[in-house]
């Protein structure tokens, strides 16, 4: 049996790591470390986890005396870490008991990182969503086209993944400008072979207080403006990787469609033009055509409502 570690890390999550700790501790698999780091809670987490640690040894505590944040939590967590297979966990969900055997099954089937599907609960622990992947639309994509469509958005959660040990060189350290667990499918796709369950092994929380999560909420400009030049950093430091050659046309549509979209959301003009680049980028990322066109009617829909009213008032005034 080959030995698994499973990186946790907390800040103030006192309201669910209890919850959190029981799912994760009670599973089928037995040869399991349990690696968790606090981030500096301010609550009684500390205390929480210091009364597991007492009751089970497999749990191996480290205190950041300052705030990292979870990128640098995750980067550390597996640096210290003596697993053959790593998985990520975040504070406040709840995981089948029979999630890592499963997915140390599948990845034993000749993988690198395999990934399940998530059920969607919310603060209270009330079903959203069955599954994380048809929310997302990500639960038919196929693995020859993962890079493709990671340069455009993440595939899953962190919470989702384990991977080899031997990807630890490749995939650290975690830049700061991209959210720890995109950047880990990113490089590993271009390199490994990457697996998926179909099956749902945990219950992913959405609540008010999430480090990660998805936003379910129209925005307004400058959060879309600040969303597009996040995006603009991470495909930069995507584009500096190695192995990325055949996807460079990738890079250059994707660079041109963000700036046509940040002139268009600043002045509201060039409609034609953004159009036409909405319809390039359809053209070449397909699989990604709901998410392309929530950003054209999110954009364009209050603009063109505004046109057609004007239209309607002179045509009546004219009558």
């Amino acid at each position: 049996m080959s030995k698994v570690s499973i990186i946790l890390p907390t800040y103030n999550g006192s309201q669910y790591i209890s919850s959190l700790l029981d799912s994760i501790l009670l599973q089928t698999y037995t040869d399991i470390e349990y690696i968790i780091i606090d981030d500096n809670s301010t609550d009684n987490s500390v205390q929480i986890l210091q009364g597991y640690a007492k009751k089970d040894s497999r749990i191996k505590l480290y205190f950041n005396p300052l705030n990292l944040g979870v990128n640098k939590s995750f980067e550390k967590g597996i640096t210290v870490s003596s697993g053959n297979y790593i998985f990520l966990c975040d504070q406040d969900d709840l995981w089948d008991k029979t999630k890592v055997e499963n997915l140390v099954q599948k990845i034993e089937c000749g993988y690198d990182l395999v990934y399940c599907d998530l059920r969607v609960i919310n603060s209270n622990g009330r079903l959203i969503a069955k599954s994380f992947q048809k929310l997302i639309y990500t639960n038919n994509l196929q693995s020859k086209n993962l890079t493709k469509y990671l340069l455009f958005r993440n595939i899953t959660n962190g919470c989702s993944v384990c991977f080899r040990r031997k990807l630890i060189d490749d995939i650290l350290p975690f830049p700061d400008d991209v959210i720890y667990d995109w950047w880990l499918m990113f490089k590993v796709s271009l390199k490994y072979k990457i697996g998926k369950l179909d099956e749902a092994l945990m219950s992913y929380r959405i609540h008010d207080s999430n480090a990660i999560g998805f936003y379910v909420i129209k925005k307004d400009d400058k959060c879309k403006l600040d969303n597009i030049q996040k995006h603009l950093i991470c495909l930069t430091l995507f584009s500096k990787q190695k192995n990325i050659l055949k996807h460079r046309k990738y890079f250059d549509i994707l660079f041109r469609f963000s700036h046509t979209r940040i002139h268009f959301i600043k002045h509201r003009t060039n409609i034609i033009k953004y159009y036409f680049g909405s319809v390039v980028l359809l053209k070449y990322f397909p699989r990604l055509y709901k998410h392309i066109l929530k950003n054209i009617v999110e954009d364009t829909l209050p603009k063109l409502y505004a046109v057609l009213i004007k239209i309607w008032l002179k045509q009546k005034m004219r009558v």
